[in-house]
């Protein structure tokens, strides 16, 4: 399967807050997920303050990210306060992340550090 052409602005569901946007391709929230042999590309998780999991956002869940491509997904606007896992983004998220290829992903950053251009955990 691929996911591409994502865009998670303004539709909040990052943590603690309904204004920082997450899960640009994917977003699971309180689940057990299997994402597998998947094209996770070209994904936005973008915001005016942070961005989390430009391709891959989990929160509170369980699952598998196994054998996928995760690529050129971007966390937080160029002007935002800073982006959190460009290609995947984990909170509070006991995952297996196993076999796959996580590459050209950006968090970006302005005001703070980005945090994992590929993972954040």
């Amino acid at each position: 399967m691929r996911i591409t052409g994502g865009n998670a602005s303004g539709l909040g569901g990052a943590p603690d807050s309904e204004v920082v946007d997450a899960g640009g391709g994917i977003y699971v929230l309180t689940a057990t997920a299997t994402i597998s042999n998947c094209q996770v590309y070209s994904n936005t998780a973008t915001t005016s303050d942070w961005g989390y999991g430009g391709g891959i956002y989990l929160h509170n869940s369980g699952g598998n990210v196994y054998g996928s491509t995760i690529k050129w997904n971007v966390a937080g606007a160029a002007s935002a306060a800073g982006g959190n896992g460009g290609g995947l983004s984990l909170y509070n998220s006991p995952a297996t992340i196993a076999y796959n290829t996580i590459a050209e992903n950006t968090a970006n950053r302005t005001a703070s550090p980005g945090r994992g251009g590929g993972l954040h955990l």
